[in-house]
C-alpha cells in the first residue's frame, strides 16, 4: 500500500509538469507498454483456437490490421464520432479488469465508466483542453460537459456498489477505490499513466506471460515484438495526416489514435477469450 501511495504521489508532482511533458511521458509508456499489451494477441487467438495453422494465422493477422484501418479512417471522417466510441469501448474493456463485481455480463460498463469519467470532476477544463485535440473546441468543451455529469452517476454507483457487496474480494475492492481516487485528483494524462500503462497494461502483460505459459522473460519479449513494431509503422502512417500540429499534440493525438484502433480487436479477442474461461 505505501509504494502504491508513493506512486501515485510522484505522478501528481509530475502533473505539475508543463503539458508537453506530460503528453511526452504518456505517449511514451504507452509505445513502450500499451501498446505491447495488445502485441501478443496473435497468442492469445492460438489459445482460444482461432489460430491453427499458419494460413488461420495469415486470415486473423489480416482481419486485424483491416480492423484497425478502418478504424482509422473513421477517425478521419467522423473524429467525433470515433472519440465518444472509443471512450465506450475503453470503458467496457477497463472495466472487465473489475468484472467480478457482478456476475451479470453487461456489468463491467459501470466501473469502466465510472473511472474513465473521474477527471472530468475536478479537471474538466484540462479535459476539453485534451479533446480539442482530437475534435473541434465546442465539441469537446460539450463532452466534457456531459462527462461530469456522467461521473456524478457512475462513480457513487459504482463505488458503492464496490463498498456495499459482500462477495468482492478485499483486494479487489481497494483496488477500485484506489483507481477512482486516483482519477479524481490525478490530473488527466498522469491519470492514465498510472490507470492504463502501469496498471491494466502490465497486468495484463504479467497474467499473458502465466496462462500462455513463457518460460523466460527474453521469449516473452521477442515474441511480442513483431506485432510491437509493426504497431510503430502504424504509427508513423497516422502521425502523418497531422503534420500541422505542434510536436507535443501529434504525439499525443497519433498515439490514441493508434491506441483506439488496435483496442477495437484487441477488445472483442480479449473478451472472446474471456467467455471461454467462464
Amino acid at each position: 500500500m505505501a509504494s502504491v501511495l508513493s506512486l501515485i504521489a510522484v505522478i501528481y508532482l509530475l502533473g505539475s509538469l508543463p503539458f508537453e511533458w506530460q503528453a511526452a511521458l504518456l505517449s511514451f509508456l504507452i509505445l513502450l507498454l500499451g501498446i505491447p499489451h495488445g502485441a501478443l494477441d496473435h497468442k492469445v487467438a492460438e489459445a482460444t483456437g482461432l489460430v491453427k495453422n499458419r494460413f488461420a494465422l495469415f486470415l486473423f493477422l489480416l482481419a486485424y490490421l483491416l480492423m484497425s484501418v478502418c478504424g482509422f479512417v473513421l477517425w478521419i471522417f467522423f473524429p467525433s464520432v470515433s472519440l465518444l466510441f472509443f471512450l465506450v469501448i475503453s470503458a467496457w474493456h477497463f472495466g472487465s479488469d473489475f468484472s467480478k463485481f457482478s456476475s451479470l455480463k453487461s456489468f463491467p460498463i459501470v466501473p469502466g465508466i465510472a473511472l474513465l469519467s473521474t477527471p472530468f470532476v475536478f479537471y474538466q477544463n484540462d479535459v476539453a483542453q485534451i479533446f480539442s485535440i482530437f475534435i473541434e473546441e465546442d465539441e469537446a468543451a460539450i463532452v466534457s460537459v456531459v462527462g461530469r455529469y456522467v461521473a456524478y452517476i457512475f462513480i457513487p454507483l459504482s463505488g458503492a456498489f464496490a463498498i456495499l457487496r459482500s462477495n468482492i474480494p478485499f483486494e479487489s475492492r481497494l483496488d477500485f477505490i484506489m483507481t477512482l481516487i486516483a482519477g479524481l485528483f490525478l490530473p488527466p494524462l498522469m491519470f492514465l499513466v498510472v490507470f492504463f500503462c502501469l496498471s491494466h497494461s502490465l497486468k495484463h502483460l504479467s497474467e499473458l506471460y502465466v496462462t500462455l505459459e513463457f518460460r523466460t522473460v527474453k521469449k516473452f519479449c521477442l515474441t511480442l515484438l513483431p506485432l510491437t513494431l509493426s504497431s510503430y509503422i502504424l504509427l508513423g502512417a497516422i502521425a502523418l495526416n497531422y503534420e500541422a500540429i505542434d510536436l507535443a499534440a501529434l504525439s499525443l493525438k497519433s498515439t490514441i489514435i493508434l491506441l483506439s484502433v488496435l483496442t477495437i480487436p484487441h477488445m472483442l479477442l480479449i473478451e472472446y477469450w474471456k467467455s471461454q474461461q467462464t
